[in-house]
């Protein structure tokens, strides 16, 4: 590893009672997607409980760590992710792992453009930032699925907390590691915004506009909460024309073609960026 190269870091592993399930092979599209769209020097590690899966060449499957894995929100429902293990990739520690400068990214991401303009800046610590455009949430400021740190800038994160009392502490605040990060980092740190190409999905799934393309200028989309990008299907082939009578050929499917979910009948049955891209 070159003293300039980034790691990119994931996240794996399981949770009693979650309602979502992440495995191996959406680690391997994940680092694929990345791969593609990141020209910098780069390595991939992936933190799991599951460090002999079959893994994609691109990853480095390290084995996690148990602090904090097993504590819990009592405010954050027990099926959403509760992510207090991470907040070691703070620690001096984590350093000897990931190296001098990497970015934690979610799995649940597509990626739509070009990573290099978001990874190069130079700020020691930048994270993404829940609301709209420049438009911050002053309450919910940080969101987890992706933050950028020379190791060790913001080392409090880590050797603050204490379980129970430091999540007590930070119960203002929307989920579990971020709302930690923002109690103990307070709201004014940098990161990125849609303005970047950072967009998260639940921004946009009710906009038509972004059936076919995802928002101009966008590089990578978060999927938070229970759609996520593997949930899509591919549109189904246009009709076709009997060549004799002229009349449309009936098509039967081998799968529906939609995605069951608890949200809105509004909601797009299929966006066909997110299939193009997620692979």
């Amino acid at each position: 590893m070159t003293p300039d190269c980034l790691t990119i870091v994931g996240w794996l592993w399981r949770q009693e009672k979650s309602a979502i399930e992440y495995t191996p092979e959406r680690a391997n599209i994940w680092a694929r997607m990345i791969d593609r769209h990141l020209k910098i020097p780069h390595r991939f590690v992936l933190m799991t409980d599951q460090p002999q899966a079959a893994f994609d060449p691109l990853i480095e499957a390290r084995p996690l760590w148990d602090d904090w894995r097993e504590i819990r929100n009592p405010n954050w429902a027990a099926s959403k992710p509760h992510c207090y293990v991470r907040l070691k990739a703070f620690s001096d520690e984590a350093k000897e792992i990931f190296g001098p400068r990497f970015v934690s990214i979610d799995l649940d991401c597509v990626v739509v453009g070009d990573l290099g303009p978001l990874f190069t800046r130079s700020e020691d610590f930048l994270i993404y930032q829940r609301g709209r455009g420049a438009v911050r949430d002053p309450l919910n400021t940080y969101n987890g699925s992706m933050w950028l740190m020379t190791a060790g800038a913001r080392a409090q994160v880590w050797t603050n907390f204490q379980g129970a009392p430091s999540i007590a502490a930070a119960s203002a605040y929307l989920g579990s590691d971020q709302a930690w990060m923002r109690h103990v980092l307070g709201p004014n740190e940098k990161g990125w915004t849609p303005l970047d190409g950072v967009w998260a999905w639940t921004q946009i799934r009710y906009d038509a506009r972004f059936k076919k393309n995802p928002p101009p200028g966008a590089r990578i989309v978060f999927f938070q909460g229970g759609q996520k990008p593997w949930n899509f299907k591919a549109d189904p082939p246009p009709e076709l024309t009997c060549p004799q009578c002229g009349g449309p050929v009936p098509i039967v499917a081998p799968e529906p073609w939609t995605v069951t979910w608890s949200q809105p009948a509004t909601t797009h049955a299929s966006s066909s960026w997110i299939v193009k891209n997620y692979q």
